[in-house]
């Protein structure tokens, strides 16, 4: 999980992420309208579908967390799970690989 974690912040900080977020946008935006298209759970949340879709779920565990905590900072109300954050979540479970 290091690892994976150790390669996010390269990609992050190479601006890798925002390039593949960017790309993606016009899927992202329909699926998580409340999220600003410039956010950076935005890349996280791809990054994640894109970890799950190659198989590689231990890259994928330490990616949805950091996606969850991103959709968390723009959460309003702190004790409830935002349609975002249950989108996201019902993603994850499915089976779509």
């Amino acid at each position: 999980m290091a690892l994976w974690l150790g390669t996010m912040k390269i990609a992050e900080k190479s601006g890798l992420i925002s390039i593949i977020a960017k790309s993606l946008r016009p899927i992202t935006v329909r699926l998580f309208p409340d999220v600003p298209e410039d956010h950076p759970a935005m890349g996280s949340i791809v990054l994640n579908m894109a970890a799950n879709v190659l198989g590689l779920g231990n890259a994928a565990t330490p990616l949805g967390l950091k996606a969850m905590e991103e959709l968390q900072q723009i959460n309003p109300n702190k004790n409830t799970a935002t349609n975002a954050m249950c989108t996201f979540l019902a993603i994850n479970t499915s089976r779509y690989n």
